[in-house]
């Protein structure tokens, strides 16, 4: 494949690290393998020394995160001998159940949440697994996992335990992690557990990138009726494309050498600023950057046509930057490193360019501007997403809506905050008397939203996790004096009390993806424990709150540090070797004519939305989204309604055919006709529907050509839905459920020998009337109302001649039909038994055969509910005793079976009802089941 600009990316840089390099940089706080760093939930080998989590993570804070670069150098020839390792084997661990004792705690904190960030847990397992031990290491200890046997051991046991947090990583880990030599001897089951999660897990996708790279000027905003006048809409115009110009240079000069550019950087903006300070100005400028933002850093950065970077621009590189060069080999070499499994805020990519932008912009009117677009562009993404569409059929279109809404969530809720923050933001030390100070004002100033009220409407929406997105990244950026605040420690008391929800327990993607998120901030901002102490309930009760759009593909998007468990399997599987080797050339694979056709297609329609006002392309997409709603309900009933209607077409299909597979080939080839002549309908309805609508939900000044291509591009949406849902839903299962009201046993064809053809489909009590009818004589015997034998037959033979002739039949409401006449029955044996007889039955019997609702019900004949009604009847005795002649019926029939009334028998005894009801029913099962192994008996058949 082509090189893209992804690929050369250098690794993340922090916000607090873009500034002045006078400052001195500890070493980075990395898992090493040599001191394994020691996580919250397991203290019990460390050593008294260690100083607690809390001063690590308070530690982090004081001075930015240093990035370990693999050197690219070649190592002296000694370097290069391989180093002997002990191998770990379980027959030198020691201690063995208090590890297995140790390992059951440590999997149960992960598994309950009481951890407060998972990333880091999972990245200790790992590297406790990995870690490497020298043969001629001698130093002797007592501690528990001071022996790589022992380390090697526990890790592969919790990590078997917490299999079901292991599902969500990406299929790449799991690989590397099966691929581990020793877990295969050490957890078994854990590595056959790996290799099945390794075929079954979808690869994470990076989604397709835009080739819109500005911000369209919209008439309904940018006019010149929207500025105080000519002049401010000429020097908006200036400043406009100054931005641009800078925007360009900037991309031009990321990997260039020297210095010159980012001196001149800050006085280009102040340039911008300065042309023109009225307010409205500097709001369309806002707006402007805003939209440059989301343009840029979701649709992907490119330097030219193609997206791709070519030789010529590493060769040049190479020679005028040699340092970034090794940078960009360095990256190679190990691609997934964003600075350790808790990385503080960082930019990549455009966002540089942007967050530099803004702090250089020192203009208090054009910050508090841009803070405001940010918090208007929040509110319209929460009340206008596409993650109301996300439980429908799943697309391509679908899933890259729902990728990028999420990512501009992200962004906004990130520059958000640098806006929000940046004028407290420090890397100096402050003193207390400040800090005292400072809280006392800030704790007047109101948050720029509100976040709490927001959280609790996207619960309500189904939308949680996307909203958990903004909500992060934004208070990530916070300052130490911010998290203090009465206001904030609010929102991040809201934010625990999801964290420790008990709905976070449950196995999902969603859940998953709001522990990392939520932990990652908890350990980032080094939160203090009063904030968890003083958590409210939790605002989270069902886990369906938190979206089901959620997938590997935004749990990378969002968490990108969960890359680095990829890191530390990477590093052991390479070894040294990972180090030093050369790096393998890719043959580059050209793209297929089909797959360049549709990436073609995509752009051109970008680029149409691109050039009309962002209404245009909602009200297509909005009348495309109605439209295939209203068709795919027409079609489902014209579905049911042709299926009905062809019953004596499939009965002749069935007769004719010499087998089973032959019955069933001809069927399906029957029902695919059908489905060919309805897809061909369902697409006809969508061109005619979406022609008539379009035009006039449109401006009316748009031009002939564009609405002609509107009605294109809405019908082909439309059109794509419906192919999706007629592939989904209309299936051989589809095929059979609506066949499983066709009477298709020879019984009911010697009972009901009508001839279709001669009776009118009119002349024949409908579904609704039969279904109401039934209902109304039930109420009627619960009532006390007596009925008699002749009518109860009637009414049964009815039912069943209104099935067998009418077409409006559904699958559920044939269900229903045969449920209600079992009910009816029952309430005949309670309230009239001298009615409920054997002819009763064999009326109903073409309603019961081949019905999964009466089976069910039969095995649930003597359950408590139909014992209490046998006490509500006139004479308990005698309603027990029909109870007995329905069981006979049932059970020769093969409604019901010999081990149904053995367990309906040892239930029986269980019911807390009254004696006469349990011992009459006991009575009466036993002898039903005497009856029936005696029958057996003389037939010569099996008990």
């Amino acid at each position: 494949r082509k090189l893209t600009l992804s690929d050369f990316l250098p690794p993340e840089v922090s916000h607090e690290s873009l500034r002045s390099h006078r400052f001195p940089r500890p070493p980075h706080k990395e898992f090493a393998k040599s001191q394994l760093k020691k996580t919250d939930a397991l203290r019990l080998s460390s050593p008294p020394q260690t100083c607690s989590s809390t001063q690590r993570r308070r530690g982090k804070h004081q001075s930015p995160p240093e990035f370990c670069h693999v050197s690219t150098a070649e190592p002296p020839a000694e370097e290069l001998q391989v180093e002997n390792y002990v191998v770990p084997t379980t027959n030198c661990i020691t201690e063995r159940e208090k590890l297995d004792t140790l390992a059951t705690v440590y999997a149960a904190l992960l598994n309950k949440g009481l951890v407060v960030n998972l990333t880091i847990e999972l990245c200790f397992l790992l590297q406790l697994l990995t870690v490497k031990q020298k043969v001629n290491f001698e130093e002797k200890s007592t501690k528990l996992l001071h022996s790589v046997h022992n380390r090697t051991y526990f890790a592969a046991a919790v990590l078997e335990n917490i299999l079901q947090l292991l599902c969500f990583l990406d299929k790449p880990t799991l690989k590397l992690l099966s691929n581990v030599e020793q877990l295969s001897t050490f957890a078994p089951q854990l590595y056959s557990s790996l290799v099945e999660l390794v075929k079954g897990v979808e690869p994470v996708s990076r989604g397709r990138s835009s080739s819109i790279q500005g911000v369209a000027s919209d008439s309904s905003t940018d006019s010149l009726n929207h500025f105080a006048s000519d002049n401010h809409f000429r020097a908006f115009r200036k400043q406009r494309d100054l931005f641009y110009s800078l925007f360009r240079d900037w991309q031009r000069h990321q990997f260039g050498s020297g210095k010159s550019f980012s001196t001149h950087f800050t006085r280009r903006v102040a340039e911008i600023l300065d042309m023109c300070n009225n307010p409205c100005n500097l709001s369309h400028l806002a707006r402007l950057v805003l939209g440059q933002l989301v343009t840029s850093c979701c649709g992907g950065l490119v330097f030219d046509d193609q997206g791709n970077l070519d030789d010529k621009f590493l060769y040049d590189l190479k020679s005028t930057s040699p340092g970034k060069m090794q940078k960009l080999e360095e990256r190679f070499l190990l691609p997934f490193k964003v600075g350790g499994p808790c990385p503080n805020p960082s930019f990549t990519g455009s966002q540089v360019f942007f967050y530099e932008f803004i702090r250089a912009a020192a203009n208090p009117v054009f910050q508090q501007h841009f803070k405001d677009q940010c918090v208007a562009k929040i509110v319209e993404f929460e009340k206008d997403s596409p993650f109301q569409n996300a439980e429908q059929v799943p697309n391509d279109d679908i899933r890259r809506a729902l990728i990028a809404a999420v990512y501009k969530f992200k962004l906004l809720g990130l520059f958000l905050g640098v806006v929000e923050f940046l004028p407290y933001t420090t890397i100096e030390n402050l003193p207390k008397q400040y800090q005292d100070g400072q809280q006392a004002i800030r704790n007047h100033k109101p948050l720029p939203l509100d976040i709490t009220g927001l959280i609790k409407e996207s619960v309500r929406n189904k939308q949680l996790a996307a909203t958990l997105t903004w909500v992060v990244n934004f208070l990530s950026m916070m300052d130490p004096i911010a998290r203090t605040l009465t206001a904030y420690k609010d929102v991040l008391g809201v934010l625990f009390s999801i964290y420790k929800s008990s709905s976070l327990l449950q196995t999902s993607s969603a859940t998953f993806f709001a522990r990392v998120l939520l932990g990652w901030l908890f350990e980032v901002q080094s939160i203090q424990s009063d904030v968890f102490i003083n958590a409210s309930n939790s605002i989270l009760t069902h886990v369906e709150s938190l979206g089901s759009f959620i997938d590997g593909s935004i749990i990378y998007m969002c968490c990108p540090y969960l890359r680095e468990l990829r890191c530390t399997l990477l590093e052991h599987m390479g070894d040294r070797k990972a180090k030093y080797c050369e790096i393998r050339k890719i043959a580059p694979i050209s793209a297929s004519e089909g797959f360049l056709k549709v990436q073609l297609e995509n752009q051109l329609v970008e680029n149409f939305f691109h050039i009309h006002p962002q209404s245009v392309r909602k009200t297509v997409e909005f009348v495309a989204d109605r439209v295939f709603s209203n068709v795919a309900k027409g079609l489902k009933k014209d579905l049911q309604d042709t299926i009905a209607q062809s019953q004596s077409i499939i009965m002749q299909l069935k007769l004719e055919a010499h087998d089973k597979d032959e019955e069933t080939e001809n069927v399906l080839e029957f029902f695919e006709q059908m489905r060919e002549k309805a897809e061909k309908a369902a697409l006809q309805k969508c061109r005619e529907c979406i022609q008539k609508l379009l035009p006039a939900l449109l401006p009316p000044d748009m031009d002939d050509q564009a609405l002609k291509m509107c009605c294109i591009l809405s019908t082909k949406s439309a059109v794509a839905k419906v192919e999706q849902w007629i592939k989904a839903n209309v299936t051989e299962k589809a095929l059979k459920q609506g066949m499983s009201a066709i009477p298709c046993t020879a019984s009911v064809k010697q009972s009901f020998c009508i001839d279709k053809s001669s009776m009118s489909h009119c002349s024949v009590t409908s579904a609704a009337t039969i279904l109401d009818c039934l209902q109304d004589h039930i109420q009627r015997l619960q009532s006390g109302e007596g009925c008699t034998t002749e009518k109860a037959i009637k009414l049964i033979e009815s039912c069943v001649q209104s099935l067998h002739l009418r077409m409006e039949w559904s699958p559920s409401a044939t269900s229903i039909l045969q449920q209600a006449s079992f009910d009816f029955v029952l309430c005949l044996a309670v309230w009239c038994p001298d009615v409920c007889t054997c002819d009763v039955f064999k009326a109903a019997l073409p309603l019961w055969e081949n019905s999964p609702a009466v089976k069910k019900a039969c095995k649930k004949l003597y359950c408590a509910r139909n014992l209490n009604l046998a006490l509500m009847s006139v004479d308990t005795h005698s309603t027990m005793f029909k109870f007995g002649q329905l069981s006979q019926f049932l059970l020769h029939l093969g409604l019901m079976t010999f081990n149904d009334l053995e367990k309906s028998l040892n239930q029986v005894l269980d019911f807390e009802l009254p004696g006469v009801v349990l011992e009459a029913a006991a009575h009466v099962i036993s002898s039903v089941l005497e009856f029936y192994k005696s029958s057996r008996c003389e037939s010569g058949g099996p008990n």
